[in-house]
């Protein structure tokens, strides 16, 4: 066999190996993309069901908790909202994991419906803040969300707010102005 004989069957061998060692670099390349991918939709889907959560549980807090300073008023809200609170410290920032864990504390402890209103607010902020990058004025939440601003709940728990903010060293985008 001559040199040009070799050189036709060696060529295209060398050919296909070469093409085939970056085909499949290039299939595990995307592949890896890709379960990158799916990971961020179905943390995003989660991190959408706790926002969820955490407005509902708000809600229970307002319709429940501020009307009575029981700890009985709260055994409720606690049961639904441990699953909330196990989703943050699995999907969350340490912002968010921090604010989960000192409202857990919170709720133990000193039992206070306001302050329970303003970490759920602090959570839903640092969530919104961790998943777009931004966040709105949190005075536009309290605003909102708190409707007895005759009795000074509102600014009562901007002060809470701000000082979480403080003791947590969480960003200053999440502080509250006056009303």
């Amino acid at each position: 066999m001559e040199l040009k004989d070799w050189l036709t069957i060696f060529i295209p061998v060398v050919t296909v190996t070469i093409g085939f060692i970056i085909n499949y670099r290039i299939t595990i390349s995307s592949f890896k993309k890709e379960i990158l991918k799916q990971q961020k939709i179905v943390s995003l889907s989660k991190v959408t069901e706790i926002l969820e959560q955490l407005m509902h549980t708000y809600q229970e807090i307002q319709d429940e908790g501020v009307k009575s300073e029981k700890k009985q008023a709260y055994a409720p809200i606690v049961k639904k909202m441990v699953g909330t609170l196990h989703d943050i410290l699995l999907f969350g920032s340490d912002d968010a994991c921090r604010i989960a864990a000192e409202w857990q504390l919170n709720i133990y402890s000193e039992n206070d419906s306001i302050k329970s209103i303003a970490y759920i607010i602090l959570l839903i902020c640092q969530i919104r803040l961790d998943v777009t990058g931004n966040c709105p004025d949190i005075t536009n939440f309290y605003k909102v969300l708190i409707k007895d601003y005759k009795d000074g709940s509102c600014d009562k728990a901007m002060a809470i707010s701000n000082e979480l903010v403080h003791q947590l060293k969480l960003s200053t985008i999440l502080l509250a102005t006056k009303i």
